[in-house]
């Protein structure tokens, strides 16, 4: 009986951080190349990050990798026009 219930709990913290992940892949892709702005959005991987530190302790290091990557990879495929401050 514990066993299945500890089953049910490790498929819903999977379940929720996939969802997280995706939404953070949406957000990521409609920021960046469809409203073309790079600003404040990326205050909602907080929430992946800290939930998978929580429930995975260094495992959940994954997570912060993989959103870092995420954010280096989409600035790489779209760079944005930054001003040089020349005029």
């Amino acid at each position: 009986m514990l066993q299945k219930i500890l089953e049910i709990g490790k498929s819903y913290k999977i379940a929720v951080m996939g969802f997280l992940l995706i939404f953070c892949l949406l957000a990521t892709y409609y920021f960046h190349f469809i409203l073309k702005i790079e600003i404040i959005f990326t205050h909602f991987f907080y929430v992946p990050i800290i939930l998978a530190s929580l429930w995975w302790s260094r495992k959940g290091i994954v997570v912060a990798v993989f959103l870092a990557s995420l954010l280096l990879v989409s600035h790489a495929l779209r760079p944005f026009e930054t001003p040089s401050g020349v005029t």
